[in-house]
C-alpha cells in the first residue's frame, strides 16, 4: 500500500479545477455552455430531450448515463409547463443550458412561470396502499434519485433548477483507477450522496479510488465514515482510496483524525495518479460506467 508522502500542503487561494483530461470531452468543450429556449408546452418535451440527448454525447457522457439525464429533465420541464405557467394562465419560454465542469454533467433550467420549489415537495410514500398515495410528487422524487445534485435558485425573476450527474471514469489514466470529485459539505447529510457517488465505480469492479477534495468545503465525520467503509471494501478486493487537492480546513480534519495516516494524500491529481499507476502497474482493465 502507499504511505502518505511527507508533503506541506500549500496555503492558495483556491480557484475551481477544470477536470479535464477525462472521457467527458475537452478543456474547451467543457465550459462551453449550450443553451436553447424552448415554449412552455408540452409538445416541446420531446424536442428538449434530443437537445439534451445531443449535448451530452457531444460531451462525452456515457450511454448508461443518458436515460437518468433525459427522463429528470423532462420531469423537471413538465413541472415547470405544467405547474409554473398552464396552471397559473401564463404563456412563455424557458432556457436551458448543458455544460460540463470537470466529468460532471450540468443541466439547467431558467423560467419565469410562478414559482414552485422542487425542494419543499416531501418524497413520497412508497409503501403506501392506494387508497393513500398522493398523486404528486413523483417526478421530482425521481429526480432527486436520478441525479445527483438537484439545486433550485431564484435569480431576479426568474427560477432556477441546476441537475447534475457525476461522472467516474478517466480515460488515459491508471487502468482500474477512478478520479471522483465531491463538492460543497460532506456531513452527515450529505453522507448517503458520497456513499452512493463512491460505490459507483465499485459495482463496475473498479479497484482504485481518487478522491479529489479541491471543491469540498466541510468535512465531518459522516463524510469521514463514508471514506472509511469503501477503503475497507477496497482493501479487501487489493485496492484503495487515495486523497488529493484538499483545502486547508479539510486538510486539518483528516490529520488531526489521524486520516491523513491511513489515506495516501497528494497535493494535485496528477502526483495521486501517478502513485497509483506505479502502484497498480499495466495488468488491469480501465472500465468506466456503461
Amino acid at each position: 500500500m502507499l504511505s502518505s508522502p511527507r508533503v506541506p500542503i500549500v496555503r492558495r487561494r483556491f480557484v475551481p479545477p477544470l477536470r479535464a483530461r477525462d472521457d467527458w470531452g475537452s478543456k474547451s468543450e467543457a465550459m462551453r455552455k449550450s443553451e436553447r429556449s424552448f415554449p412552455a408546452r408540452l409538445d416541446q418535451l420531446s424536442i428538449l430531450s434530443e437537445f439534451v440527448s445531443e449535448c451530452a454525447r457531444k460531451l462525452g457522457v456515457q450511454e448508461g448515463d443518458l436515460f437518468a439525464i433525459q427522463m429528470a429533465v423532462d420531469e423537471a420541464a413538465t413541472n415547470i409547463i405544467v405547474h409554473g405557467y398552464q396552471e397559473a394562465g401564463l404563456e412563455g419560454t424557458f432556457q436551458v443550458l448543458c455544460w460540463r465542469e470537470g466529468s460532471d454533467f450540468f443541466v439547467q433550467l431558467r423560467d419565469r412561470g410562478r414559482r414552485f420549489d422542487p425542494s419543499l415537495v416531501p418524497e413520497p410514500d412508497l409503501e403506501a396502499p392506494l387508497e393513500e398515495r398522493q398523486e404528486g410528487g413523483l417526478g421530482i422524487y425521481l429526480m432527486r434519485r436520478l441525479m445527483d445534485r438537484v439545486e433550485f435558485t431564484v435569480e431576479g425573476e426568474e427560477n432556477v433548477l441546476t441537475l447534475v450527474r457525476y461522472g467516474t471514469r478517466v480515460a488515459g489514466g491508471p487502468a482500474g483507477v477512478s478520479v471522483l470529485a465531491p463538492a460543497g459539505r460532506l456531513d452527515a447529510t450529505r453522507a448517503p450522496e458520497l456513499e452512493r457517488l463512491l460505490r459507483q465505480p465499485l459495482d463496475l469492479g473498479q479497484r482504485h479510488l481518487v478522491v479529489d477534495l479541491a471543491q469540498v468545503t466541510y468535512l465531518s465525520s459522516g463524510g469521514l465514515r463514508v471514506l472509511l467503509v469503501i477503503a475497507k471494501e477496497l482493501r479487501e478486493r487489493g485496492g484503495q482510496v487515495v486523497l488529493c487537492c484538499a483545502q486547508p480546513n479539510v486538510a486539518r480534519v483528516l490529520r488531526i483524525t489521524g486520516f491523513s495516516e491511513i489515506f495516501p494524500s497528494f497535493d494535485t491529481r496528477e502526483a495521486a495518479l501517478r502513485a497509483l499507476e506505479q502502484e497498480s502497474g499495466p495488468g488491469e482493465s480501465s472500465q468506466g460506467p456503461s
